[in-house]
């Protein structure tokens, strides 16, 4: 179990997705109401309107809350280390104030439409029995919620690398043109760099780079006041050197592996220590790059 909590998890950050699982959990939440009917909800087919009213409070709060943590500053919400743990507590946390404005919603029930209709005497009216009957209902959608989408996103993952693998081996054949470019060691010294040595370079904010190169077989790395557009210009004209994120450039000849979990994919490169993140696109940006027929 806690070997499952600790896998990585894919973090809900764009607005179409907050809102496919916003709207996912409140149509859950209404027609779980409606079908079920827990809690001595009364079978009158009318009363649907009412119970929407959940629904929407769950959709609200649910993607209110994605969209909002997107802004937030904090190494606990980092996409990078996102796992099932994190998800399921924030899931918990959105229920918490689900709950709360389920016992706003309850009032206003008991207040305008019990005087109507005797049977929403019966709406609970107390925080702590809103919070219990929501907790009630959602935990356990959400743990198999969890896990399904693991699965299903860590299947895909994995497919995704084999494609990207697949790819890479149907350009192997094609020759790249090498080419060199210089970058400045200090005020006065300057490497001159075959392409056919760089392995990897790697966005360091504020204009800066990493660039990791082998030079006599031995490992050199330096922080070089660059961009990666910058560097892919320089590079252009040898194939080998792909964009595969928005922070990474790598050499295609240096890869040894594409992994994928849940999350991410990656590469592993030969004589670096460190895995390298693959975009979404990377695939399809390879069969574009070659101009070889999708598979």
């Amino acid at each position: 179990m806690k070997d499952w909590l600790q896998k990585p998890f894919p973090f809900v950050s764009s607005l179409k997705q907050s809102l496919g699982i916003g709207f996912f959990i409140g149509i859950f939440v209404t027609l779980f109401l409606y079908i079920f009917k827990p809690f001595g909800i009364v079978d009158d087919p009318s009363h649907i309107v009412y119970l929407s009213g959940y629904g929407i409070i769950a959709f609200g709060v649910a993607f209110l809350s994605l969209q909002i943590l997107t802004f937030v500053k904090s190494d606990w919400f980092n996409p990078n280390t996102w796992n099932i743990l994190k998800n399921i507590v924030l899931m918990c946390w959105i229920l918490l104030v689900v709950s709360f404005f389920n016992w706003l919603y309850a009032l206003y029930i008991f207040e305008t439409l019990g005087a109507i209709d005797t049977h929403f005497k019966e709406v609970p009216t107390k925080l702590l029995e809103n919070v219990g009957m929501t907790f009630s209902v959602g935990i356990f959608p959400i743990l198999i919620i969890n896990y399904i989408l693991e699965k299903r996103f860590f299947i895909q993952n994995l497919r995704i690398a084999k494609a990207v693998e697949t790819t890479m081996d149907n350009t192997s054949t094609i020759l790249a043109n090498h080419t060199t470019f210089e970058m400045p060691i200090d005020s006065n010294e300057l490497a001159i760099i075959p392409t056919q040595n760089l392995i990897a370079a790697k966005a360091e904010g504020g204009n800066y780079i990493t660039v990791f190169w082998l030079e006599q077989d031995k490992l050199k790395d330096q922080l070089w006041r660059s961009t990666l557009k910058n560097l892919l210009d320089k590079t252009q004209t040898d194939k080998d050197i792909l964009q595969c994120h928005k922070s990474f450039l790598v050499n295609r000849s240096y890869i040894k592996e594409v992994t994928g979990n849940a999350r991410t994919l990656a590469l592993r490169l030969k004589r670096l220590e460190f895995e390298v993140p693959v975009s979404r696109n990377f695939p399809r940006e390879l069969v574009t790059h070659y101009h070889l027929k999708q598979a």
